[in-house]
């Protein structure tokens, strides 16, 4: 698949929060959203799965806008993950994963067995099949975003949109989430978009990048090109450091934020 978004934008009121978004990401790549806090990200994903109206631009899917598609059509291709934060919920982490068969099942129908496999497989593939009968206000920050990204994978998705799927993790799950996400784009090919804050995120999973500036101003395209000293100086005025560093057979790219910049 192919999703898209041309030529995007969207106002609050009278503020311009978009301006003239242009992306896209194919099957099996991973795109990473950045920018400063206040720019936008979240009302970009929001905007671009139609929970907010563009004021100008549209959605794509494969070449289609978003308004000529049904909205079951929609979401059979595109699953989301939300902030994992302050969720205290009291279904099993089994139940919840099961609840992205959704858009699979027939208005008030149940779900079947085979609906049940799908969503146990989804457990297995991010391995967290030991929690399935653990209440989800039980789990951990990172056991419940884990259990969020297999609820959205039962739904059999060809895009998985990440919101900040990192945030707010220690270091173990913070790469246990990456590596997911990783594994997913490169051994399933479901395209990613994930909202990050972290530069150096984005360098290791990434294949393509979009920077929002509170300016107005965009960047996109492949990431080690976008993720720059220069482009991060503008976007979030400090100044970085980016180099690699050598890790067993590997090279791995690091950012280290050195000031903060002043604007004339």
């Amino acid at each position: 698949m192919i999703f898209s978004v041309e030529d995007g934008s969207f106002s609050f009121k009278d503020h311009r929060v978009l301006r003239d978004i242009d992306f896209s990401v194919s099957s099996g790549q991973v795109l990473s959203v950045l920018g400063p806090n206040g720019v936008g990200k979240t009302t970009l994903l929001r905007c671009m799965m139609g929970f907010l109206k563009w004021d100008s631009g549209a959605t794509y899917i494969d070449g289609r806008e978003f308004g000529t598609m049904k909205h079951d059509e929609i979401w059979k291709k595109i699953a989301y993950v939300p902030q994992s934060k302050n969720s205290f919920l009291s279904f099993t982490a089994e139940e919840m994963v099961l609840m992205g068969r959704t858009a699979h099942l027939r208005t008030f129908a149940q779900p079947s067995a085979a609906d049940r496999k799908i969503a146990l497989a989804s457990m297995e593939q991010v391995g967290i099949t030991r929690l399935r009968h653990k209440k989800c206000n039980e789990l951990s920050g990172g056991e419940l975003q884990m259990v969020l990204i297999a609820r959205a994978l039962s739904a059999s998705p060809e895009l998985l949109v990440l919101d900040e799927p990192e945030s707010n993790l220690d270091f173990k799950n913070q790469l246990i989430v990456l590596e997911t996400i990783s594994k997913l784009s490169k051994e399933s090919g479901i395209a990613a978009i994930v909202n990050t804050h972290y530069p150096a995120h984005a360098l290791k999973i990434s294949d393509m990048a979009l920077i929002l500036t509170l300016s107005g101003e965009s960047f996109h395209g492949p990431t080690e090109k976008i993720v720059s000293e220069a482009n991060m100086c503008e976007a979030f005025d400090v100044r970085v450091l980016i180099h690699d560093v050598a890790f067993e057979d590997r090279m791995i790219k690091n950012v280290i934020p050195l000031s903060v910049t002043q604007r004339a």
